[in-house]
Parts: structure tokens; C-alpha cells; sequence
């Protein structure tokens, strides 16, 4: 809401006019509920998404009329007035900018909180920055980062305009000048230099305001070889206008047509502005310069600032200095209206922001999640541009280059969800840009360049060869001699020593920093884990149901006391988790673990498909140099269309392994304890998994989960009996059934009783 607010110990803060400190107000906060609510509501009657109608309708605002709580708050807090809060979020959501390059551009001083309480004010700069296409969606091009025919340049810093507007730096005055590139001409002769010119049209404005000078600084140059005869133009189309340039001069005008394109766009615009300040005003270049990413559905809360920067200073000794080891601080994500007991598709991601990053913050690996992150830039700085995930990738290259990334585990950010469809493509987008950085790690060269395979091949030989490998030969050796015993113990207890001896120094202060690979690996690497999930959920309970048999051998004083093992101390790490990440005196829940486990079954094909997918577009970027950074935020319906094709087939698959397991006892009978066995626990499989990915299933393709009462249990367990008959009844030839008779035979063998 537009104007000055007054704070205590006279801090001022600007908001920008709009709708940014409603929800701040408990009143206000409502009102804005019930209107989501209704914005659903009518969407939901019209068969539309909700982000393509207009909120300001009369048909979405008519329960401020109809509702006598919502219209009480309307009238005294003077919403609808001229000069009220509404009226000035209406003015700016219908308002358009942006005509030319850098119109949007706007700087508003405010207020930033020092430390310990002492205000000093700095310079803010808000700046909307999107992923603009000027190919008008010609994927051939935009798949190109080198220069070529097709594609706009603009020109670099190596040449000095005449003229240079006072509103902007020489970076932005030479960015204006652009072109589009359609044709490479002959090399030319320029004071003995072989130079490569380039045809250039659709020149912009500033371009045609230079022309002429540009014209005549580069027009005398002659072809390279004599032998050639000169260039001409043919096939030029009539009012056209045409300016060559020599190949050097230019720079790709959009470099990257991903996220971190935009993002570079203004980090390099805060920077050439600082540096002009300094040049040509004197002014002494700033200690330290926060850069934060806000999403478009994401609303900050007033003492973001304040509470941010902290992270980017340390006490020593009483006083409090700059620390240049940070290089960002990320701060939870936080969505209204989503509450974890009914979050079935893990909006929230709870699991890790309470339990993953608190670990990572210990030492100093926090990843980046792109929007609600605090970088500090400095000269140079640029985001990783080669995939489609920069946040994450540009963690690991500043990590790599020994900085470290904190986490604020205050939530000081509010958004909007995206839909569910939206919401499953952007997991399919993040799993994708995933495998890209796995390749772009693996065979990138030195550490600098974001090289990671030697570490890479040592946690992979270390963590999950060796174990496995010690681990079947100790079983293996079980079977042998008398001695095996022994021998398997003492390689058990050689590993524990060797490999506990290793955990103790790299959890010390000084070789901790090796952890830090742990996380880099798992990164890069977690869509791996979708393969096993299949194994888990499809081929184990449809062996045991179809076969009856378990397809492994195991001894029982070995396996449950093991497993109760892991259990209990996988529960005592969760327990000390939880105590390291206390928020507002509240510790994490454990329903977010079991979001987290329901997302792992149902995402299985979005991570299997973005494997496929990522390693296409990790060899265009490898061996073609193409930008392969580019997604689409909304009306992106595949992969979510995939996941319910893909719940359907599960949820089928689950049902005809149980009715198989129940058709076999009625034939085959209870006489066989393995195949008994083998049936319970199949079955048990399939309907832990079938109720693993209920509640997804049901909000994806009914949009609301369903209760399961005492009358749905009745009637599947009559569906199951009248399955037992038909069965029965088909093998006893049709004659009549008697309960004391089944599975006894005409010859008095009892081997089939039921």
C-alpha cells in the first residue's frame, strides 16, 4: 500500500504502491484469503487456470459484496475510495513499461538496518528483470550462444561512442545499440589486420543515432585477398537498412535465455553503474553489495534486510567486521494457504528446508533455491548461465572457489503456490537441469571451472563400492570354509575402524570443508535414486504376488536385527535434527518426511524422463555451445499429465498383484508356508505403496483427497470374497461350495486346502 510508514527509533520504510504489506494486516490478511478463494472458485466454474483471469473482475470481487465481513472490511479501511489501497494495486496491475532496454529501471532509496540497532541509509535498487526473446521463438536460433546469422548483438566495450547519454553507463549506452546479424562477410583488410565483418539489419534506435559514425570509422576497409572481387549486396530487401561491422565489436545480446540471463542483466547493471560513480563522481566504491532474488510470486516481509545481512558480518573480539568468506544467505520459502497436514504434493518442501539445510549450514553448503537469496556481488560476478537450474549451480561454483552459503532459518518471505500441473513441470525442470550439472561437473576440467569428478570418483568408490563390495564378500565367505566366520568379522570390523577414522577427520573444523563435496554430489546426483523406486514398488511386491517367492535369501538373526538397527538410529539422528532447527519455538514435523517419501514414488517417471532429456541438452552444451538454459514457468501440463498416466498404471499394477495373490491361496491353498509368506508380504507391499501415493493420486486427478471410511473397507473386502468365489467355484467344476470342503479334492488330498 503506496506512501511513507513511519517504524520505531525513526526508521522509515518506502513501500512500493501496490499490495505488498496487505497481508500484515489481520483484516486486510482476510480479505485477501476470501478473495484468492473466490479467484479459484471462478476459475473452477469456467474450466480455466486461475492465472489467466482478471482478479479485479466484478465477477471474482462480488463476494466483497455478498459477504457482509469482507464488505465491513472493505468500507472501514476505505478500500474502494479514490484515493484507497485498491484503486492503486488496480492502476499498477493494469499498468505496462518496458518499451525500450532500460525504461523499467527504477532506483528508490530506503531504509537498511545496520547492526545492533544503528540505521544508516544505503542505496536500494529494485529491478523487474525477465527472460526476454527478441527471435520471436525461433528455437533454432535461441538454441545458439555464439555469434551467427539470426542472432541479435549489440556492441561491446571495445570501441568509444561519440556521444553517451548521462541516465546510464557506457555499458548500458553500448547494450542499446543492437542488430540483428544476417549474413558473414568476407574477411577485410583493417591496417593489416585479417578482421571478420558481419551484416547486421533491424538495427535499433541508438544503432541508427551511430550509424553514421560507425559507417565511417569501418566503410574503407578493403577484402582481405586481392583475389576475391568486392562484395556486393544482392537480394536486399527495399527500405531496409544495413550496417557492417567487424565481428569483434559485437557481443551476443542476449547471452543466456534462461533465468540467469535476466539475473545477469541487472547484477551487471548495478555493477557498471557503481563502477561509472566512481570513475567520473569520485565516489568510493561500496564495502559490500547485497544482490536478492524475488520471484514474481514472492512478497518480502519488512525486516528482510535487517535480518539478512546479519549473515554477511562476524564479531570478533567486540568488534563487528565484513566477512568476505559468505557469498549468499538463503531464507526459507514460505506459501500461503498450504498447510503441511494437507500439502500432498510437498509444495512446502518442508523436509528440506527444516531438516536438509540445517545439516548442510554446518558446514557452510547451504544450496541455493534461486528465489529468497541473498548474493554478494562483486565486480565480475556473473550467475552460472549453461543450465537450466542456476541457482544450484552457481552455489557450487562459488563453494568450489572456497566461499560458503548460510541459511536463515526464519521465514521471511510469503507466496503464492503455483497449480499442480505447474508445480510437477518445474520438478521435471529442476531434475533436468540436474543431469545437466551433473555432466557439466564431471567433465569440466580444474576446480575453477567447476570441476568435480576426482571427488566425484572417491565419494562414489568410498561411500558405495567399498561397503558393497566388503559387504558380499563377507557373505560370500559365510559359505565356505570353518574359518569364514572369523574372517568376515575382522573385514567388517577393518572397515568400521578405517572408515570411522575417516569420518572423524572430516567432521573436524579443519578438513570439514570435505563435506561440502557430500553435498555437491548429492546435487548432481539424486536423480539417480529414482531407478531403485521401480524395483521397490513394481518388480518387488509383482514377484512375490505372481510367483509366490521372495527373490532373495537372507537369515532372519541377521536381517530384522540389522534392520531394527537402522531404524533406531535413523530415528535418534532425526531426533537430533530436529533440535539444531527450532523456528518460532516450534521443531520440524515428521509429516514432512512422509510428504518427502510420497513425492519419491510418484515423481519416479519425471526423473527417469529428465535423465533422458538432460543428457541430450548436456551434449549440445558440451560439443555445440548451444544455450540450453530456457523453461517456461506456467502452461506446462506434460509432465504433470505424465505423473497421473503414471499413478494410474501403479495404482493398477498394485490392485492385480494383490487380486493375483488372493486367486493363487484359493487354488494353491495354505499348505505352503513359503508361498504363504511370500503372498502377505507382496500383498502388504502393494497396499503400503497403494497408500503411499493415495492422497497425491486423488488430489491430481479428483482435485481433493478422499476419506476412507468403514463402508469403502466393507466393500473391498466383499470384492475380494466374491473374487475368492468365482475362483473357487471355476475350479471345483461348478458344483456347490461348502466352506468345509474347499480345497479338498475328489481323491481326499488335502494339499489344496484353503
Amino acid at each position: 500500500g503506496g506512501g511513507d510508514g513511519s517504524a520505531p527509533d525513526g526508521h522509515r520504510v518506502q513501500h512500493v504502491a501496490g499490495m505488498r504489506d496487505w497481508l500484515h494486516h489481520p483484516r486486510m490478511s482476510t480479505f485477501c484469503v476470501q478473495w484468492a478463494q473466490n479467484l479459484r472458485d471462478v476459475a473452477y466454474s469456467k474450466r480455466q487456470k486461475a492465472a489467466r483471469l482478471d482478479p479485479f473482475s466484478d465477477q471474482v470481487l462480488s463476494f466483497a459484496k455478498e459477504d457482509p465481513e469482507a464488505s465491513k472490511c472493505a468500507e472501514d479501511l476505505h478500500l474502494f475510495t479514490n484515493g484507497g489501497r485498491f484503486k492503486t494495486a488496480y492502476s499498477n496491475y493494469k499498468k505496462t513499461t518496458g518499451q525500450i532496454l532500460h525504461d523499467f529501471i527504477d532506483e528508490r532509496p530506503i531504509t537498511v538496518g545496520a547492526f545492533r540497532g544503528q540505521f544508516h541509509y544505503q542505496d536500494v535498487v529494485m529491478m523487474y528483470s525477465t527472460r526476454a526473446k527478441p527471435e520471436k521463438r525461433d528455437k533454432s536460433n535461441m538454441k545458439k550462444r555464439n555469434l551467427q546469422p539470426g542472432l541479435y548483438a549489440c556492441l561491446n566495450r571495445d570501441i568509444n561512442l561519440p556521444i553517451y547519454p548521462d541516465n546510464m553507463s557506457r555499458w548500458e549506452a553500448h547494450r542499446a545499440c543492437y542488430g540483428k546479424i544476417t549474413a558473414i562477410l568476407p574477411d577485410r583488410n583493417s591496417d593489416g589486420r585479417r578482421v571478420k565483418f558481419v551484416e547486421m539489419t533491424n538495427l535499433s534506435p541508438r544503432m541508427m543515432m551511430h550509424k553514421k559514425f560507425l559507417e565511417d570509422m569501418y566503410s574503407k576497409d578493403e577484402p582481405f585477398d586481392n583475389t576475391w572481387s568486392p562484395w556486393t549486396k544482392n537480394d536486399k530487401k527495399k527500405n531496409t537498412t544495413y550496417l557492417e561491422l567487424p565481428l569483434s565489436l559485437l557481443d551476443p545480446l542476449l547471452r543466456c535465455r534462461g533465468k540467469a540471463g535476466g539475473m545477469n542483466y541487472a547484477v551487471r547493471i548495478v555493477q557498471e553503474r557503481q563502477e561509472e560513480r566512481t570513475r567520473v563522481h569520485g565516489q568510493p566504491a561500496p564495502a559490500l553489495t547485497l544482490f536478492a532474488i524475488f520471484d514474481c510470486r514472492h512478497m518480502v516481509t519488512p525486516g528482510f534486510w535487517e535480518q539478512t545481512i546479519l549473515h554477511f558480518f562476524r564479531e570478533e573480539n567486540g568488534i563487528v567486521k565484513l566477512y568476505e568468506g559468505v557469498k549468499y544467505c538463503q531464507v526459507p520459502q514460505n506459501f500461503i494457504g498450504i498447510e503441511l497436514a494437507t500439502d500432498y504434493l510437498d509444495m512446502q518442501n518442508e523436509y528440506l528446508f527444516r531438516y536438509v539445510n540445517c545439516i548442510r549450514d554446518g558446514v557452510g553448503a547451504v544450496t541455493s533455491c534461486g528465489t529468497n537469496c541473498v548474493w554478494a556481488i562483486e565486480k565480475g560476478f556473473e550467475y552460472e548461465e549453461k543450465t537450466m537450474i542456476e541457482d544450484t549451480a552457481t552455489s557450487h561454483k562459488v563453494i568450489l572457489q572456497g566461499y560458503e552459503g548460510t541459511y536463515h532459518y526464519e521465514k521471511l518471505i510469503f507466496g503464492t503456490p503455483k497449480e499442480n500441473k505447474d508445480f510437477l513441470a518445474a520438478i521435471f525442470r529442476w531434475s533436468r537441469g540436474a543431469v545437466q550439472l551433473f555432466w557439466l561437473a564431471v567433465m569440466a576440467g580444474s576446480r575453477g571451472e567447476g570441476g568435480v569428478a576426482i571427488p566425484f570418483f572417491w565419494i562414489v568408490l568410498f561411500i558405495f563400492i567399498v561397503p558393497m563390495a566388503i559387504c558380499q564378500f563377507g557373505m560370500l565367505s559365510l559359505y565356505n570354509e570353518k574359518n569364514s566366520f572369523e574372517m568376515a568379522m575382522y573385514l567388517y570390523c577393518g572397515f568400521f575402524f578405517l572408515f570411522s577414522l575417516g569420518f572423524y577427520f572430516v567432521t573436524t573444523r579443519k578438513y570439514g570443508y570435505l563435506l561440502r563435496y557430500c553435498v555437491l554430489f548429492d546435487n548432481s546426483t539424486y536423480f539417480f535414486n529414482t531407478f531403485p523406486a521401480y524395483y521397490w514398488c513394481l518388480v518387488l511386491p509383482a514377484y512375490m504376488c505372481w510367483a509366490g517367492a521372495i527373490p532373495f535369501d537372507y537369515y532372519f538373526f541377521t536381517l530384522v536385527p540389522g534392520g531394527f538397527l537402522w531404524e533406531v538410529l535413523t530415528y535418534i539422528e532425526i531426533i537430533e535434527v530436529k533440535g539444531w532447527s527450532i523456528v518460532e519455538g516450534r521443531k520440524p514435523e515428521d509429516i514432512s518426511i512422509l510428504r518427502s517419501q510420497q513425492m519419491y514414488f510418484v515423481n519416479c517417471p519425471l526423473h527417469g524422463l529428465a535423465f533422458y532429456s538432460g543428457c541430450k541438452s548436456a551434449v549440445r552444451i558440451l560439443f555445440r555451445h548451444h544455450d540450453a538454459s530456457s523453461w517456461s514457468s506456467f502452461g506446462s501440463g506434460g509432465p504433470g499429465d505424465w505423473i497421473v498416466y503414471w499413478l494410474y498404471f501403479l495404482n493398477s499394477w498394485l490392485l492385480s498383484c494383490i487380486v493375483s495373490a488372493f486367486i493363487q491361496v484359493g487354488i494353491y491353498g495354505l499348505s505352503d508356508a513359503t508361498k504363504v509368506i511370500s503372498y502377505a508380504v507382496g500383498s502388504f507391499t502393494a497396499v503400503l505403496f497403494m497408500g503411499l501415493v493415495f492422497d497425491p493420486f486423488c488430489i491430481l486427478v479428483y482435485g481433493s483427497t478422499k476419506t476412507i471410511t468403514l463402508k469403502h473397507a466393507y466393500l473391498v473386502f466383499w470384492c475380494v470374497m466374491l473374487v475368492l468365489g468365482v475362483v473357487i467355484f471355476a475350479f471345483q467344476g461348478g458344483s456347490q461350495v461348502e466352506l468345509d470342503k474347499i480345497g479338498q479334492s475328489d481323491d481326499g488330498d488335502d494339499s489344496r486346502r484353503f
